[in-house]
């Protein structure tokens, strides 16, 4: 489906789990492709066989590069994917593009020390980001917010176009993550999303929020998390404008093409 000029959408249908090519890979001693049917013959249909960049961001796709004759590729890994669906057998994927892929991306730290252990010689680190501009335009209170239930409102969802106005009119947002391991490697984009939008926020202490240590987040207190909120809203630490624009999505796709483009990315 053509989402609108250039940009397509296609959901494969695949024979097997995706996964399942990687444990066929250990006994075959060959990786099979994902199966997913039909997507040559979009891609030929659309004329899309052999774009300048190939940009794979999840073990999923492994063998895409296969079917799509790319002058270049790169692997841009998200998650610590081992952890992420709980089998090690996922390592042999990223390994597979790893090798394959011109060049690594990691949006955390925990990301590129996996990327390394797996192979990667040098992961480039360029964390998640938000679309700034849309959360930082002022948008008017919604209604919502102006009828008091004590302590307690159920928004139930709401568009993306709407958030805006909510995330401003709030005091803080909040960022809780349990304790599980794929937890570890997250690069929040709702991070930036609250800083664009103007409040501070109270996150889940990860090893990587706290590496980047943004002056506009404090961390829960696991054992007093309601008086770690009381302290924040009386400090109440405001994001600063130019550390929110340094992680618009426009600069970070800007930061990954040079990447993945640079000649100097090559893998040996």
């Amino acid at each position: 489906m053509e989402v609108e000029p250039h940009l397509w959408e296609w959901v494969p249908i695949g024979l097997l789990p995706w996964v399942w090519g990687a444990y066929f890979g250990r006994y075959l001693g060959r990786m099979l492709p994902s199966a997913a049917l039909g997507l040559a013959r979009t891609l030929r249909r659309t004329g899309f066989t052999h774009p300048d960049l190939l940009l794979i961001d999840h073990p999923q796709f492994c063998n895409l590069d296969r079917v799509v004759a790319a002058t270049r590729m790169a692997y841009r890994a998200t998650d610590v994917y081992r952890e992420m669906h709980d089998r090690r057998i996922v390592d042999d994927l990223e390994r597979r593009l790893i090798a394959a892929a011109d060049c690594a991306i990691a949006t955390s730290e925990p990301v590129a020390r996996r990327l390394r252990e797996l192979g990667a010689e040098r992961p480039v680190l360029i964390e998640n980001g938000a679309e700034v501009a849309h959360f930082a335009r002022p948008a008017a209170r919604p209604p919502e917010c102006a009828a008091e239930l004590r302590n307690l409102r159920l928004l139930g969802p709401r568009p993306y176009a709407l958030l805006p106005a909510y995330l401003q009119h709030a005091q803080a947002g909040l960022l809780p993550l349990n304790d599980h391991p794929a937890n570890a490697g997250r690069s929040p984009m709702k991070l930036y999303e609250y800083a664009a939008a103007g409040i501070p926020v109270l996150a889940t202490r990860t090893e990587d929020l706290a590496r980047r240590a943004p002056q506009f987040v404090r961390f829960f207190d696991p054992h007093a998390p309601e008086a770690t909120l009381d302290t924040m809203l009386q400090a109440s630490p405001r994001p600063d404008a130019r550390e929110v624009a340094a992680h618009d999505w426009s600069r970070i796709a800007k930061e990954v093409l040079a990447t993945a483009l640079a000649e100097s990315a090559r893998n040996p």
